[in-house]
């Protein structure tokens, strides 16, 4: 409720509209409690001070749910950095569960990886892999995020070699691939060269 509001008076509208937000809001930081910093696409920051007076019997379920499918749809169409195209977008195959983008150190290729982590027997999938799938089969010669969001509906992952894309128009393209060889060694050939290392 305080977002809804303090987006609202930001925006001067006397109700909120999701769409006007989308197209004028790039990101909202909280860099302390009671503090929010609207960073508009125009290039302004606008800080607001709000306080709650938000009673916990007035969270409730339906209000709890209409939140999370107003963050999801924000997370799929925002135009912000803070989330990827595919955030909320790229489904589980297996369990159904939501991929989650997967930064590693030293500039290594990022993945997408099921949100059940080991409980889960789904593969992962490398970023640019995805790109590359999702191009092919939306007819593209290179990823374009902006007819990504606008096209496609879901995507499921975690199969080896293979990616289901859902259109919006209810067409769906099963598109089979090879994947990256990865160019770091086998465990047990980095262990026997350390041992070598250590006897020298």
């Amino acid at each position: 409720a305080v977002l809804v509001k303090e987006s609202t008076e930001v925006l001067g509208l006397d109700d909120f509209d999701e769409q006007a937000f989308l197209d004028q809001v790039e990101k909202i930081v909280v860099p302390e409690y009671h503090v929010m910093v609207f960073c508009m696409k125009n290039g302004q920051k606008l800080i607001r001070h709000w306080v709650s007076t938000a009673k916990k019997d007035c969270w409730t379920d339906e209000y709890k749910d209409r939140q999370r499918a107003w963050m999801k749809n924000y997370m799929a169409n925002g135009k912000g950095t803070r989330f990827s195209a595919f955030t909320t977008r790229v489904r589980c195959a297996l369990c159904g569960s939501s991929f989650r983008r997967c930064k590693t150190k030293h500039d290594r290729p990022v993945y997408w990886r099921c949100s059940k982590g080991g409980k889960c027997e789904s593969v992962s999938i490398r970023e640019d892999e995805l790109k590359r799938v999702v191009a092919e089969a939306m007819g593209l010669e290179t990823f374009d995020e902006d007819r990504f969001r606008e096209k496609v509906e879901s995507i499921e992952a975690g199969k080896p070699n293979c990616l289901t894309v859902h259109f919006k128009s209810g067409r769906t393209e099963e598109i089979s691939y090879t994947p990256t060889p990865s160019k770091r060694r086998p465990k047990a050939r980095r262990k026997e060269s350390r041992e070598k290392w250590q006897r020298q």
